[in-house]
C-alpha cells in the first residue's frame, strides 16, 4: 500500500515539475503577458471591438517619434485607449489624441519616458488611475474640459511636470495625483474644486505657490507633504488657511474684492499735458505687486508699484489730501497731440477684480 501511495505522489510530482519546466522555457523572459480575447490588428495597433460597435485600442507596437492616433480603424470609431496600451512606448515624443476618444485607461500612457506635451481632448470624460505614471520628461497637460476629477497617481513621478491647465469642471485631485511631481512651482486651484486627497502633491519639492479656493473643504493627509518652500494662498476661513495651521506651512490671505474708487484728471495751463489721478483704499493696493494704468491716446502701459501711492498730491498750487483710508494714483504727464483727442485711461491693480476708469475730451 506505502509503494503505491509514494509512486502516485511522484507520478504527481512528475507532472507538476514537467508543467513547471515547461512554463520557465515557454517564458524565460520573466515578463507577464496579458490575454486578448478576439484581438485583431491593423498597422501598428491592435485593437478589439466593444459591445456598442466603437474600437478599443489594447496595444501600439509602433516606434514612431510622433504619433496620431486613428479615429477610424476597420470603419469603427476608436473610443478607447485600453490598460497599458501605450505603455513603455518610449520612443514617442509627440501624440495626437483624436477627438472620437472618451475614455483612457489605466496605464495607458505609463512611462513613456520620451514624451514631452499632451492634450486630453474635450471629448475625454473619463480616465483611470496611473494615465501617465512615470512619464518623466512630460512638461505641459491640457486636461479635458469634460473630466470632472483627476485619478489617483494620474501623473505620480513625473518629475519634468511644469504647467498643468486644470479646467474649472474639476471636482476631485484624486490619492497622489501629482505625487513627486519635483518639477511644479505654482499651482492654481479651480473653484469647482471640493476636495484634494491624501499626498495629492506630497514630495513635491519645488512648489512655491498653490492657490486654493473656498471651494475646497476637504483636504488630505499630507496631501503637501514635504513641500518644504510652499506657500498656500487662501481665503479667511477656509479648509486651505486651516490645513496650513495645522500643518505649520505659510500661507496668505488673499484679498477677495473689487476694485472701487474715481479718478480725476489734471491739464497743464498750456494744455500740452494732463496727467491721471485715481483715489482708491488704502487695503486694495497694500498687497499688490503692481497698479496697472492703460492709457488710450498713445496707447502707453505704465506700471507703478505701491510706492507712487500719496496721502496728498499739489493740485493748482493747492495741497489736496486723500480722504480717510485712500491714497492717490498719479500717471506720469500724458502729452496732447491736438485739442478735441479723446483720451482715457483705465486703472487695474494686481490680484483684484474690476478696474476704474475716466475719459476725457482735450
Amino acid at each position: 500500500m506505502f509503494k503505491k501511495l509514494f509512486a502516485g505522489i511522484m507520478a504527481f510530482a512528475m507532472v507538476i515539475g514537467g508543467t513547471a519546466s515547461f512554463g520557465t522555457e515557454l517564458f524565460e523572459s520573466g515578463e507577464s503577458i496579458s490575454v486578448i480575447v478576439n484581438a485583431e490588428t491593423m498597422g501598428d495597433y491592435t485593437y478589439k471591438v466593444l459591445d456598442d460597435g466603437t474600437v478599443s485600442i489594447t496595444k501600439y507596437t509602433g516606434t514612431d517619434e510622433t504619433v496620431e492616433i486613428p479615429s477610424v480603424i476597420d470603419g469603427k470609431s476608436v473610443s478607447c485607449l485600453g490598460p497599458f496600451s501605450f505603455k513603455s512606448c518610449k520612443s514617442i515624443k509627440n501624440i495626437t489624441i483624436p477627438d472620437s476618444v472618451n475614455f483612457i485607461d489605466y496605464f495607458a500612457f505609463e512611462q513613456c519616458t520620451g514624451l514631452t506635451e499632451i492634450v486630453i481632448p474635450d471629448s475625454v470624460t473619463k480616465m483611470s488611475d496611473n494615465v501617465f505614471n512615470r512619464c518623466t520628461s512630460l512638461e505641459t497637460v491640457t486636461l479635458s474640459k469634460n473630466l470632472t476629477y483627476i485619478k489617483d497617481q494620474t501623473f505620480q513621478f513625473c518629475k519634468n511636470l511644469k504647467n498643468v491647465v486644470i479646467h474649472e469642471n474639476i471636482d476631485t485631485i484624486c490619492y497622489g495625483a501629482f505625487q513627486n511631481c519635483s518639477g511644479l512651482t505654482e499651482v492654481t486651484i479651480p473653484d469647482n474644486v471640493t476636495k484634494i486627497e491624501r499626498v495629492a502633491f506630497q514630495n513635491c519639492t519645488n512648489l512655491t505657490s498653490v492657490t486654493i479656493p473656498a471651494s475646497v473643504t476637504d483636504i488630505g493627509k499630507n496631501a503637501f507633504n514635504r513641500c518644504s518652500n510652499l506657500t498656500v494662498r487662501c481665503y479667511e476661513g477656509s479648509a486651505a488657511e486651516q490645513y496650513a495651521k495645522d500643518n505649520n506651512i505659510n500661507y496668505e490671505i488673499i484679498k477677495d474684492s473689487q476694485l472701487e474708487g474715481k479718478v480725476y484728471y489734471q491739464k497743464k495751463l498750456d494744455n500740452s499735458a494732463v496727467r491721471f489721478i485715481a483715489e482708491i483704499s488704502i487695503d486694495d493696493i497694500q498687497y499688490a505687486d503692481s497698479v496697472n494704468i492703460m492709457i488710450v491716446a498713445n496707447t502707453e502701459k505704465f506700471n507703478l508699484n505701491v510706492k507712487n501711492a500719496y496721502h496728498s498730491i499739489v493740485a493748482n498750487g493747492k495741497t489736496v489730501k486723500a480722504q480717510d483710508g485712500k491714497c492717490f494714483i498719479l500717471t506720469p504727464a500724458i502729452e496732447i497731440n491736438d485739442i478735441g483727442d479723446v483720451i482715457s485711461a483705465e486703472f487695474s491693480v494686481n490680484n483684484l477684480d474690476g478696474y476704474i476708469s475716466r475719459e476725457i475730451t482735450i
